[in-house]
């Protein structure tokens, strides 16, 4: 991280798999989480400051990715709201600030992690 890194910006992020989305800065969407892994990963940032580092599969196939499964390029996202459904699964509604690089990933019990790496552009993204 470097001086242009807002207040803001844990350090380490829950990694958040997504399949058939790409999540932009400046966005708001929904999305159903189903996984086990992905369902852990929105219960951590939940339970803790609320962020986490969507990143794209490579191949929505894959049901349990790992790191390299995943495109290193993301973005940072604040979950605004998270409910739990009847079926286990979870719908959260997410909102784009940053684009971000995964650059490095490490794993805890069921959740993947990542150390994030802010990618400025000309126009910015949003902060609270």
């Amino acid at each position: 991280m470097d001086a242009r890194t807002p207040d803001w910006l844990p350090r380490t992020l829950p990694v958040l798999a997504v399949r058939d989305v790409v999540h932009f800065p400046k966005t708001i969407s929904t999305l159903h989480v189903a996984r086990e892994s992905s369902v852990e990963a929105l219960r951590a940032a939940v339970e803790g400051d609320r962020y986490v580092l969507a990143l794209s599969q490579r191949d929505m196939s894959v049901e349990d990715p790992k790191a390299s499964d995943l495109y290193a390029i993301g973005t940072i996202c604040k979950v605004q709201h998270a409910v739990p459904m009847p079926d286990g699964g979870w719908r959260a509604t997410l909102r784009g600030m940053e684009r971000a690089r995964a650059v490095k990933f490490r794993r805890r019990r069921n959740v993947m992690w990542a150390d994030a790496e802010l990618l400025h552009s000309e126009v910015g993204g949003i902060a609270d």
